[in-house]
């Protein structure tokens, strides 16, 4: 059997409460942070939405994803801080949708709709 994997599976079950929270919080973030990423970098290209709000959504997100880390960590279940994280993130997501498909009617025909 492979020692690494040993390792791995026991530090999994070993039952240390923070280090299965960091993990948590790293898995979370990984799971949200590349498609946020994706949408700002859509909304930055298209030019039709203000830079200042577009550095606004991306704040908005950090902060969420900071107070839903700090949440986690301080305890494994619900906490305030996840609920404020969650909000932050899911309002930054569905924000950032909104203004991707703003961009995309005003590049197609619809100025009327621009900013």
């Amino acid at each position: 059997q492979d020692p690494s994997t040993h390792e791995l599976r026991s530090l999994a079950s070993s039952g240390d409460a923070r280090n299965l929270c960091a993990t948590r919080a790293h898995g979370n973030y990984i799971e949200n942070a590349p498609m946020f990423g994706l949408l700002l970098v859509a909304i930055d290209a298209s030019d039709t939405v203000p830079k200042p709000l577009v550095d606004l959504l991306g704040g908005w997100f950090a902060f969420g994803r900071i107070f839903h880390m700090t949440g986690l960590w301080s305890s494994g279940g619900s906490t305030v801080g996840r609920m404020v994280g969650a909000f932050c993130t899911l309002t930054s997501l569905a924000v950032g949708s909104a203004l991707v498909l703003y961009s995309s009617f005003v590049n197609v025909g619809f100025p009327a709709l621009k900013f």
